[in-house]
Protein backbone atom coordinates (compact mmCIF):
# COMPACT_ATOMS: atom_id res chain seq x y z
CA UNK A 1 0.00 0.00 0.00
CA UNK A 2 1.12 3.55 -0.62
CA UNK A 3 -0.12 7.08 -0.57
CA UNK A 4 0.92 10.20 -2.42
CA UNK A 5 1.07 13.95 -2.85
CA UNK A 6 -0.23 17.17 -4.38
CA UNK A 7 0.20 20.91 -5.33
CA UNK A 8 -2.00 24.19 -6.04
CA UNK A 9 -4.54 25.78 -8.43
CA UNK A 10 -6.95 28.42 -9.86
CA UNK A 11 -8.74 28.93 -13.28
CA UNK A 12 -8.79 28.86 -17.23
CA UNK A 13 -8.61 30.45 -20.70
CA UNK A 14 -7.91 28.79 -24.03
CA UNK A 15 -5.30 30.47 -26.27
CA UNK A 16 -3.15 28.13 -28.40
CA UNK A 17 0.60 28.25 -27.81
CA UNK A 18 3.59 28.00 -30.17
CA UNK A 19 5.33 24.65 -30.29
CA UNK A 20 8.14 24.32 -27.74
CA UNK A 21 11.72 23.27 -28.42
CA UNK A 22 12.57 19.79 -27.10
CA UNK A 23 15.93 18.65 -25.78
CA UNK A 24 17.86 16.34 -25.78
CA UNK A 25 15.79 13.53 -27.40
CA UNK A 26 12.28 12.87 -28.61
CA UNK A 27 10.01 10.83 -26.38
CA UNK A 28 6.93 10.87 -28.57
CA UNK A 29 6.56 7.17 -29.36
CA UNK A 30 8.06 4.33 -27.38
CA UNK A 31 6.78 0.77 -26.92
CA UNK A 32 5.12 -0.21 -23.68
CA UNK A 33 7.16 -1.40 -21.89
CA UNK A 34 10.35 0.07 -23.34
CA UNK A 35 13.53 -1.91 -23.80
CA UNK A 36 15.84 -1.73 -20.75
CA UNK A 37 18.96 0.39 -21.10
CA UNK A 38 22.31 -1.31 -20.62
CA UNK A 39 23.44 0.93 -17.74
CA UNK A 40 23.19 -0.98 -14.43
CA UNK A 41 21.98 0.62 -11.21
CA UNK A 42 25.28 0.55 -9.34
CA UNK A 43 24.50 2.90 -6.47
CA UNK A 44 26.74 5.63 -7.91
CA UNK A 45 25.47 8.89 -6.37
CA UNK A 46 24.76 10.67 -9.65
CA UNK A 47 21.89 11.02 -12.11
CA UNK A 48 21.65 8.25 -14.75
CA UNK A 49 19.45 8.51 -17.87
CA UNK A 50 16.55 6.07 -17.84
CA UNK A 51 15.31 4.18 -20.86
CA UNK A 52 13.33 6.59 -23.10
CA UNK A 53 9.99 7.49 -21.59
CA UNK A 54 6.82 6.93 -23.66
CA UNK A 55 5.60 10.33 -22.46
CA UNK A 56 6.14 13.67 -24.12
CA UNK A 57 7.61 16.67 -22.34
CA UNK A 58 5.31 18.23 -19.71
CA UNK A 59 5.14 20.20 -16.48
CA UNK A 60 2.85 20.22 -13.40
CA UNK A 61 2.32 16.45 -13.64
CA UNK A 62 1.40 14.10 -10.79
CA UNK A 63 4.39 11.91 -9.90
CA UNK A 64 4.77 9.40 -7.08
CA UNK A 65 6.37 6.12 -6.02
CA UNK A 66 4.40 3.08 -4.89
CA UNK A 67 5.06 -0.65 -4.62
CA UNK A 68 8.41 -0.58 -6.39
CA UNK A 69 7.42 1.64 -9.33
CA UNK A 70 7.32 5.31 -10.20
CA UNK A 71 4.16 6.77 -11.75
CA UNK A 72 3.80 9.93 -13.88
CA UNK A 73 0.29 11.07 -14.85
CA UNK A 74 -1.07 14.04 -16.74
CA UNK A 75 0.31 17.53 -16.45
CA UNK A 76 0.44 20.26 -19.08
CA UNK A 77 2.40 20.52 -22.31
CA UNK A 78 3.29 23.38 -24.66
CA UNK A 79 5.39 25.56 -22.33
CA UNK A 80 6.79 28.55 -24.24
CA UNK A 81 8.63 31.74 -23.32
CA UNK A 82 5.34 33.64 -23.79
CA UNK A 83 3.55 31.35 -21.34
CA UNK A 84 6.48 31.53 -18.92
CA UNK A 85 6.16 35.33 -18.98
CA UNK A 86 2.42 34.93 -18.36
CA UNK A 87 1.58 37.12 -21.35
CA UNK A 88 -2.16 37.66 -21.95
CA UNK A 89 -3.14 34.74 -19.73
CA UNK A 90 -1.57 32.19 -22.08
CA UNK A 91 -1.21 28.62 -20.87
CA UNK A 92 -0.33 25.15 -22.08
CA UNK A 93 -2.72 22.29 -22.68
CA UNK A 94 -3.52 19.35 -20.40
CA UNK A 95 -2.33 15.90 -21.42
CA UNK A 96 -4.24 12.75 -20.55
CA UNK A 97 -1.67 9.99 -20.60
CA UNK A 98 0.60 8.41 -18.02
CA UNK A 99 3.21 5.73 -17.51
CA UNK A 100 4.90 3.74 -14.77
CA UNK A 101 8.63 3.17 -14.44
CA UNK A 102 10.33 0.16 -12.85
CA UNK A 103 13.81 1.23 -11.64
CA UNK A 104 14.85 -2.40 -11.05
CA UNK A 105 14.53 -3.25 -14.76
CA UNK A 106 14.74 0.25 -16.25
CA UNK A 107 11.46 -0.20 -18.13
CA UNK A 108 8.51 2.10 -18.76
CA UNK A 109 4.91 0.92 -19.20
CA UNK A 110 2.11 3.05 -20.61
CA UNK A 111 -1.07 3.54 -18.60
CA UNK A 112 -4.54 3.86 -20.19
CA UNK A 113 -5.59 7.36 -21.17
CA UNK A 114 -7.93 9.23 -18.84
CA UNK A 115 -9.27 11.62 -21.51
CA UNK A 116 -12.90 10.99 -20.58
CA UNK A 117 -12.25 10.58 -16.85
CA UNK A 118 -10.66 13.85 -15.61
CA UNK A 119 -10.50 17.35 -17.13
CA UNK A 120 -6.86 17.34 -16.02
CA UNK A 121 -4.52 15.61 -13.57
CA UNK A 122 -1.75 17.75 -12.10
CA UNK A 123 0.65 17.86 -9.17
CA UNK A 124 -2.35 19.10 -7.15
CA UNK A 125 -4.02 15.73 -7.63
CA UNK A 126 -3.37 12.79 -5.33
CA UNK A 127 -3.05 9.03 -5.74
CA UNK A 128 -2.80 5.82 -3.77
CA UNK A 129 -2.45 2.18 -4.79
CA UNK A 130 -4.36 -0.56 -2.98
CA UNK A 131 -4.54 -4.20 -4.14
CA UNK A 132 -3.42 -3.47 -7.69
CA UNK A 133 -5.76 -0.52 -8.16
CA UNK A 134 -4.70 3.09 -8.62
CA UNK A 135 -7.05 5.58 -6.92
CA UNK A 136 -6.81 9.21 -8.11
CA UNK A 137 -8.56 12.33 -6.83
CA UNK A 138 -8.20 15.56 -8.83
CA UNK A 139 -9.56 19.10 -8.33
CA UNK A 140 -12.04 20.30 -10.95
CA UNK A 141 -10.69 23.84 -10.59
CA UNK A 142 -7.80 24.53 -13.03
CA UNK A 143 -4.26 25.09 -11.70
CA UNK A 144 -2.84 28.55 -10.90
CA UNK A 145 -0.87 28.75 -14.14
CA UNK A 146 -4.22 28.55 -16.01
CA UNK A 147 -5.64 31.70 -14.42
CA UNK A 148 -8.56 33.33 -16.24
CA UNK A 149 -9.69 35.40 -13.27
CA UNK A 150 -12.91 33.40 -12.92
CA UNK A 151 -14.05 32.12 -9.49
CA UNK A 152 -12.47 28.82 -8.54
CA UNK A 153 -14.29 25.70 -7.39
CA UNK A 154 -13.64 23.22 -4.62
CA UNK A 155 -15.33 20.34 -6.44
CA UNK A 156 -13.27 17.21 -6.96
CA UNK A 157 -13.45 14.10 -9.10
CA UNK A 158 -12.32 10.55 -8.23
CA UNK A 159 -11.62 7.45 -10.32
CA UNK A 160 -9.80 4.14 -10.04
CA UNK A 161 -7.55 2.37 -12.58
CA UNK A 162 -7.24 -1.43 -12.56
CA UNK A 163 -3.49 -1.91 -13.05
CA UNK A 164 -3.84 -5.48 -14.28
CA UNK A 165 -3.30 -6.08 -18.03
CA UNK A 166 -6.34 -4.88 -19.92
CA UNK A 167 -7.64 -2.90 -16.95
CA UNK A 168 -9.27 0.48 -17.38
CA UNK A 169 -10.53 3.53 -15.52
CA UNK A 170 -13.78 3.54 -13.53
CA UNK A 171 -15.38 6.72 -12.19
CA UNK A 172 -16.06 6.82 -8.44
CA UNK A 173 -18.55 8.96 -6.51
CA UNK A 174 -17.34 12.54 -6.20
CA UNK A 175 -15.70 13.42 -2.87
CA UNK A 176 -17.35 16.15 -0.78
CA UNK A 177 -16.57 19.58 -2.23
CA UNK A 178 -14.54 22.17 -0.34
CA UNK A 179 -14.99 25.95 -0.61
CA UNK A 180 -11.87 26.47 -2.73
CA UNK A 181 -9.54 24.50 -4.94
CA UNK A 182 -6.70 22.91 -2.96
CA UNK A 183 -3.87 20.42 -3.09
CA UNK A 184 -5.06 16.87 -2.51
CA UNK A 185 -3.50 14.09 -0.42
CA UNK A 186 -4.55 10.42 -0.11
CA UNK A 187 -3.77 7.84 2.57
CA UNK A 188 -4.57 4.19 1.94
CA UNK A 189 -5.75 1.34 4.14
CA UNK A 190 -7.12 -2.12 3.49
CA UNK A 191 -10.72 -0.92 3.70
CA UNK A 192 -10.52 2.42 1.89
CA UNK A 193 -8.67 5.66 1.23
CA UNK A 194 -8.64 8.86 3.30
CA UNK A 195 -8.65 12.19 1.45
CA UNK A 196 -7.31 15.47 2.79
CA UNK A 197 -6.70 18.80 1.09
CA UNK A 198 -4.94 22.09 1.65
CA UNK A 199 -6.80 25.33 1.20
CA UNK A 200 -9.74 26.27 3.43
CA UNK A 201 -11.44 25.28 6.66
CA UNK A 202 -13.78 22.84 4.90
CA UNK A 203 -10.77 20.86 3.64
CA UNK A 204 -9.12 20.27 7.01
CA UNK A 205 -11.53 17.64 8.24
CA UNK A 206 -11.01 15.09 5.46
CA UNK A 207 -13.21 12.32 4.08
CA UNK A 208 -12.97 8.53 3.86
CA UNK A 209 -13.93 6.41 0.84
CA UNK A 210 -14.94 2.92 1.99
CA UNK A 211 -14.39 0.15 -0.54
CA UNK A 212 -17.27 -1.90 0.92
CA UNK A 213 -19.90 0.82 0.47
CA UNK A 214 -18.24 2.79 -2.38
CA UNK A 215 -19.18 6.00 -0.57
CA UNK A 216 -17.48 8.97 1.11
CA UNK A 217 -18.04 9.84 4.78
CA UNK A 218 -16.55 12.70 6.83
CA UNK A 219 -13.60 11.90 9.08
CA UNK A 220 -13.51 13.14 12.69
CA UNK A 221 -12.91 16.86 13.10
CA UNK A 222 -9.32 17.85 13.96
CA UNK A 223 -8.81 19.27 17.49
CA UNK A 224 -7.73 22.78 16.43
CA UNK A 225 -10.44 25.40 17.10
CA UNK A 226 -9.55 27.09 13.79
CA UNK A 227 -9.15 25.03 10.62
CA UNK A 228 -8.16 27.99 8.45
CA UNK A 229 -5.55 27.42 5.72
CA UNK A 230 -4.90 23.73 6.48
CA UNK A 231 -1.65 22.16 5.30
CA UNK A 232 -1.42 18.38 5.37
CA UNK A 233 1.58 16.08 5.01
CA UNK A 234 2.18 12.36 5.41
CA UNK A 235 4.36 11.23 8.30
CA UNK A 236 4.15 7.54 7.39
CA UNK A 237 1.62 5.10 5.92
CA UNK A 238 -0.86 5.58 8.78
CA UNK A 239 -0.12 9.03 10.26
CA UNK A 240 -0.82 12.48 8.83
CA UNK A 241 0.24 15.93 10.04
CA UNK A 242 -2.20 18.84 9.81
CA UNK A 243 -1.19 22.46 10.43
CA UNK A 244 -3.82 25.21 10.58
CA UNK A 245 -3.73 28.97 11.18
CA UNK A 246 -5.59 30.98 13.78
CA UNK A 247 -8.72 32.89 12.82
CA UNK A 248 -11.00 35.46 14.46
CA UNK A 249 -14.75 35.59 14.96
CA UNK A 250 -17.04 38.58 14.40
CA UNK A 251 -16.17 39.94 17.84
CA UNK A 252 -12.43 39.70 17.12
CA UNK A 253 -11.97 36.75 19.47
CA UNK A 254 -9.13 34.46 18.42
CA UNK A 255 -9.79 30.86 17.45
CA UNK A 256 -6.35 29.22 17.73
CA UNK A 257 -4.96 27.03 14.99
CA UNK A 258 -2.07 24.68 15.60
CA UNK A 259 -0.80 21.21 14.78
CA UNK A 260 -2.37 17.77 15.05
CA UNK A 261 -1.62 14.20 14.00
CA UNK A 262 -4.22 11.86 12.54
CA UNK A 263 -3.92 8.10 13.10
CA UNK A 264 -5.66 6.38 10.18
CA UNK A 265 -5.68 2.99 11.93
CA UNK A 266 -7.54 4.36 14.97
CA UNK A 267 -9.39 7.12 13.06
CA UNK A 268 -8.35 9.56 15.79
CA UNK A 269 -6.63 12.95 16.06
CA UNK A 270 -4.36 14.27 18.78
CA UNK A 271 -3.06 17.79 19.25
CA UNK A 272 0.70 18.43 19.11
CA UNK A 273 1.99 21.49 20.97
CA UNK A 274 5.67 20.86 20.43
CA UNK A 275 6.64 23.54 17.91
CA UNK A 276 5.19 26.20 15.63
CA UNK A 277 6.96 25.53 12.34
CA UNK A 278 5.56 27.25 9.26
CA UNK A 279 6.65 24.37 7.03
CA UNK A 280 5.07 20.93 6.81
CA UNK A 281 7.16 17.98 8.02
CA UNK A 282 8.89 15.39 5.93
CA UNK A 283 7.97 11.75 6.12
CA UNK A 284 9.51 9.86 9.02
CA UNK A 285 12.95 8.26 8.66
CA UNK A 286 14.33 6.31 11.60
CA UNK A 287 11.53 7.58 13.81
CA UNK A 288 12.21 11.25 12.95
CA UNK A 289 10.39 13.81 10.82
CA UNK A 290 12.23 16.97 9.73
CA UNK A 291 10.99 20.57 9.42
CA UNK A 292 12.66 23.50 7.66
CA UNK A 293 12.77 26.17 10.37
CA UNK A 294 14.49 29.50 11.06
CA UNK A 295 15.98 31.10 14.13
CA UNK A 296 14.82 34.42 15.61
CA UNK A 297 15.45 37.58 13.62
CA UNK A 298 15.16 38.42 9.92
CA UNK A 299 18.77 37.46 9.13
CA UNK A 300 18.74 34.21 11.09
CA UNK A 301 20.27 31.27 9.19
CA UNK A 302 18.07 28.34 8.12
CA UNK A 303 17.71 25.43 10.55
CA UNK A 304 16.46 21.86 10.37
CA UNK A 305 14.36 20.62 13.28
CA UNK A 306 13.97 16.84 13.67
CA UNK A 307 11.14 15.49 15.83
CA UNK A 308 9.96 12.26 17.41
CA UNK A 309 6.21 11.90 17.92
CA UNK A 310 4.68 9.78 20.65
CA UNK A 311 3.08 6.61 19.40
CA UNK A 312 5.01 6.57 16.11
CA UNK A 313 8.04 4.34 15.47
CA UNK A 314 8.38 3.48 19.17
CA UNK A 315 8.55 7.06 20.50
CA UNK A 316 6.90 7.62 23.88
CA UNK A 317 7.05 11.43 23.94
CA UNK A 318 7.07 14.36 21.53
CA UNK A 319 10.58 15.85 21.37
CA UNK A 320 12.67 17.79 18.87
CA UNK A 321 16.29 18.79 18.21
CA UNK A 322 17.51 21.59 15.93
CA UNK A 323 20.67 22.03 13.86
CA UNK A 324 21.76 25.23 12.14
CA UNK A 325 23.15 25.55 8.62
CA UNK A 326 26.22 27.60 7.79
CA UNK A 327 25.93 30.25 5.08
CA UNK A 328 27.61 27.92 2.55
CA UNK A 329 25.39 24.98 3.47
CA UNK A 330 22.30 27.12 3.10
CA UNK A 331 23.22 28.85 -0.17
CA UNK A 332 24.64 25.99 -2.25
CA UNK A 333 22.31 25.04 -5.11
CA UNK A 334 21.76 21.39 -6.04
CA UNK A 335 19.74 19.04 -8.22
CA UNK A 336 16.45 19.16 -6.32
CA UNK A 337 16.16 22.85 -7.23
CA UNK A 338 15.00 21.70 -10.66
CA UNK A 339 11.56 20.80 -9.25
CA UNK A 340 10.88 24.43 -8.32
CA UNK A 341 8.57 26.27 -10.73
CA UNK A 342 8.36 29.66 -12.41
CA UNK A 343 4.71 29.53 -13.44
CA UNK A 344 3.54 32.84 -12.03
CA UNK A 345 1.84 31.08 -9.13
CA UNK A 346 3.89 28.78 -6.98
CA UNK A 347 3.29 25.04 -6.97
CA UNK A 348 3.73 24.04 -3.33
CA UNK A 349 5.28 20.60 -3.43
CA UNK A 350 5.54 18.46 -0.30
CA UNK A 351 9.02 17.22 0.64
CA UNK A 352 10.45 14.20 -1.18
CA UNK A 353 11.33 11.07 0.80
CA UNK A 354 13.59 8.26 -0.38
CA UNK A 355 13.07 6.09 2.71
CA UNK A 356 16.62 6.77 3.92
CA UNK A 357 16.62 10.55 3.44
CA UNK A 358 14.15 13.43 3.10
CA UNK A 359 14.13 16.71 1.23
CA UNK A 360 15.14 19.67 3.38
CA UNK A 361 16.52 23.09 2.44
CA UNK A 362 16.54 21.97 -1.20
CA UNK A 363 18.85 19.06 -0.41
CA UNK A 364 18.56 15.54 1.07
CA UNK A 365 18.80 15.17 4.82
CA UNK A 366 19.12 12.07 6.99
CA UNK A 367 17.56 12.93 10.37
CA UNK A 368 19.18 9.83 11.91
CA UNK A 369 22.74 11.04 11.27
CA UNK A 370 21.98 14.80 10.85
CA UNK A 371 23.85 14.73 7.52
CA UNK A 372 22.72 17.14 4.78
CA UNK A 373 23.74 15.92 1.32
CA UNK A 374 24.28 18.29 -1.58
CA UNK A 375 22.39 16.49 -4.36
CA UNK A 376 24.27 16.61 -7.69
CA UNK A 377 22.88 18.90 -10.37
CA UNK A 378 21.18 17.23 -13.29
CA UNK A 379 23.50 16.26 -16.18
CA UNK A 380 24.71 19.24 -18.19
CA UNK A 381 23.70 21.76 -15.52
CA UNK A 382 26.18 23.98 -13.65
CA UNK A 383 24.75 26.41 -11.13
CA UNK A 384 26.58 29.68 -10.42
CA UNK A 385 27.20 30.12 -6.71
CA UNK A 386 24.00 30.94 -4.83
CA UNK A 387 22.00 31.15 -8.09
CA UNK A 388 19.61 28.88 -9.99
CA UNK A 389 20.35 30.77 -13.24
CA UNK A 390 20.79 28.42 -16.19
CA UNK A 391 19.18 25.48 -14.43
CA UNK A 392 15.90 23.78 -15.29
CA UNK A 393 12.57 24.52 -13.61
CA UNK A 394 9.39 22.52 -13.09
CA UNK A 395 11.02 19.12 -13.45
CA UNK A 396 8.58 16.35 -12.54
CA UNK A 397 10.15 14.61 -9.52
CA UNK A 398 9.25 11.78 -7.17
CA UNK A 399 11.23 9.72 -4.68
CA UNK A 400 11.08 6.34 -3.00
CA UNK A 401 13.10 3.33 -1.89
CA UNK A 402 16.53 4.91 -2.09
CA UNK A 403 16.15 6.82 -5.35
CA UNK A 404 14.79 9.97 -7.00
CA UNK A 405 13.23 10.14 -10.47
CA UNK A 406 13.41 13.43 -12.39
CA UNK A 407 11.73 13.96 -15.75
CA UNK A 408 11.18 16.85 -18.16
CA UNK A 409 11.34 20.47 -17.00
CA UNK A 410 12.37 23.48 -19.02
CA UNK A 411 15.18 26.06 -19.09
CA UNK A 412 14.45 29.75 -19.62
CA UNK A 413 17.12 32.09 -21.02
CA UNK A 414 16.35 35.59 -19.71
CA UNK A 415 18.80 37.25 -22.13
CA UNK A 416 17.34 35.80 -25.32
CA UNK A 417 13.81 35.23 -23.97
CA UNK A 418 13.85 31.67 -25.27
CA UNK A 419 12.71 28.52 -23.54
CA UNK A 420 13.90 24.94 -23.99
CA UNK A 421 11.79 21.96 -22.94
CA UNK A 422 13.53 18.78 -21.82
CA UNK A 423 12.18 15.27 -22.37
CA UNK A 424 14.81 13.04 -20.75
CA UNK A 425 14.21 11.24 -17.46
CA UNK A 426 16.97 10.52 -14.92
CA UNK A 427 17.26 8.29 -11.88
CA UNK A 428 19.41 9.20 -8.87
CA UNK A 429 20.47 6.34 -6.60
CA UNK A 430 20.70 7.87 -3.12
CA UNK A 431 23.59 6.52 -1.00
CA UNK A 432 22.84 5.11 2.44
CA UNK A 433 24.29 6.47 4.62
CA UNK A 434 24.44 9.89 3.03
CA UNK A 435 27.99 11.15 2.45
CA UNK A 436 29.16 14.09 4.56
CA UNK A 437 29.51 15.19 8.15
CA UNK A 438 26.76 15.86 10.64
CA UNK A 439 25.37 19.37 11.03
CA UNK A 440 25.90 21.09 14.38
Amino acid sequence: MAAVVATVGLVASCTPSPAPVSHPLSASAAPAPTTPASTPRTGNPDWTPTAPSPLGTRYDALAFYAEGRYYVLGGYTGMTAEIWNNDQGLHGDPVFDGASYDPATDTWTRLPSFTDVFPWVTASSAAAIVDGRLYVVSPLGPPLHVDSGEPTTGERKAAVLDLRPGGGWTALPAPPATHDRGDQLLMSSTDGVALFADGDSTAGRGAFFAFATTSWTPLPRPPQRSLDNPQAALLDATHLWLRTESSYDADDNERPGGNAIFDLSARKWRAVRLLDAESVPTQIVGGLAAFDTYGPGESAPPQITSCHFAGIAGATTDRCTTVKLTADEASTIGGLTARMDDLGGSIATRPLSTGNAVESQGKLFDPRTQVLWQVPALPGVTYPKESTEGGPSSAVMAAGSGSVLSCFGYTHDADTQTLTNHDQCYLLTVPDPLPGTALH
